[in-house]
């Protein structure tokens, strides 16, 4: 939700595409969180714990390509547009 602000308090431009991924990616990745966390609870721990496995580790390369999906300093009061 904080990003969602911040991201509507900028001008069109690299870095609020860039949050608006971020917010998409972290919002996708919530999802499936909640989706997965039931399972923790049902029967056949074994496969649903690889599943799990599986999902988490998607969500975080995911999150991962999300972060670095442009160079540290678009969003950068110095670097970036922000400095103009």
């Amino acid at each position: 939700m904080l990003l969602r602000g911040v991201t509507a308090a900028l001008p069109t431009g690299q870095c609020r595409n860039y949050l608006f991924g971020l917010q998409a990616a972290n919002d996708a990745s919530a999802d499936n969180a909640r989706w997965l966390l039931p399972l923790l609870y049902q029967a056949q721990p074994g496969h649903h714990h690889r599943h799990m496995k599986t999902q988490l580790a998607l969500n975080a390369r995911m999150l991962y390509r999300a972060l670095h999906a442009a160079p540290a300093q678009t969003c950068s009061p110095t670097g970036g547009e922000l400095a103009s």
